[in-house]
């Protein structure tokens, strides 16, 4: 069994690649090569065929994490109906995403409310030790507790667009990815 990860930004340049890249080097690295996660990106108005943008690069590089290879696309309603989770950078991404695809609703949050909602309910994570397996459960809980611990500063769920933006406008988001990756990372290896 496989379980399928979009991330879903505007440009697939910037946040989405990163948090792509990311989850992939942190779940071969806890699972090895033959790992069951397909784990990709698209853009709401890609930069279709670029690559990862420079910034965004370096700090995956820094981390010895492969950036060759990538091509910004479009987001299709096929992508979201065949991903089994969708992870947007922006409650705007996630709103695009469900108007597109409206049947994914139950599998789409943005990348930060999932790792919240991961993070507060970590006495309920599944004890599965199948890693497709758990992450099918984790997204069922997600799923059920989402919205239950109250209003959420809106600030909360985006991640910012460091597109055309100073370095430190990356390093900010490169932050806020890394660290809802390591809670999810952690969640589906059961760490």
């Amino acid at each position: 069994m496989r379980f399928a990860v979009l991330f879903v930004c505007t440009g697939n340049i910037c946040r989405s690649p990163t948090a792509e890249r990311l989850l992939r080097h942190r779940l071969a690295a806890r699972l090895g090569p033959a790992m069951p996660f397909d784990v990709t990106s698209a853009g709401t108005g890609a930069l279709v065929g670029e690559p990862i943008h420079p910034d965004a690069a370096r700090l995956l590089t820094r981390d010895r994490i492969d950036v060759e290879g990538f091509a910004a696309r479009d987001l299709r309603r096929s992508m979201a109906d065949s991903a089994d989770l969708i992870l947007a950078m922006t409650r705007e991404h996630r709103a695009a995403t469900a108007r597109l695809a409206p049947r994914a609703l139950p599998k789409l949050f943005t990348l930060r409310e999932f790792a919240r909602v991961l993070a507060d309910n970590r006495d309920a994570w599944p004890t599965a030790t199948d890693p497709a397996t758990r992450a099918e459960a984790l997204l069922a809980l997600a799923g059920a507790r989402r919205g239950l611990a109250g209003p959420v500063d809106p600030s909360a769920d985006d991640v910012p667009d460091p597109y055309r933006r100073s370095a430190q406008v990356y390093d900010e988001a490169w932050t806020l990815i890394s660290a809802a990756v390591d809670v999810i990372s952690a969640a589906f290896t059961g760490e």
